[in-house]
């Protein structure tokens, strides 16, 4: 996954852009989101992060003192967000927020 993400990036020429073209065409529809972001990553700014919800119905989390990859730097934490979250999507919880927004 790694290598595939790191690929698309470097083959896009500007990649806000594409971001802004993508998210526009999700955003009639407010899939749920789980975005959990790095405070000190050096290549992508947390700013980032709470731009999410402008396209998806994000539960966004921010973790302190963990660079580029947090799932390496804090797999215990990354584990408690990500495990609930999945099961809520398994468990149709989310099929609601699916639908088209008004």
């Amino acid at each position: 996954m790694k290598r595939a993400i790191l690929k698309l990036y470097r083959a896009t020429d500007d990649p806000g852009a594409m971001s802004l073209v993508y998210g526009e065409s999700l955003s009639s529809r407010r899939f749920p989101a789980l975005v959990i972001w790095a405070d000190s990553d050096p290549y992508v700014p947390v700013k980032h992060a709470e731009a999410h919800s402008d396209y998806f119905d994000a539960d966004v989390h921010i973790l302190p003192d963990c660079g580029h990859w947090p799932m390496i730097d804090e797999p215990q934490r990354v584990s408690e967000l990500l495990l609930p979250f999945l099961r809520r999507q398994v468990s149709g919880e989310a099929q609601s927020l699916m639908q088209p927004a008004s």
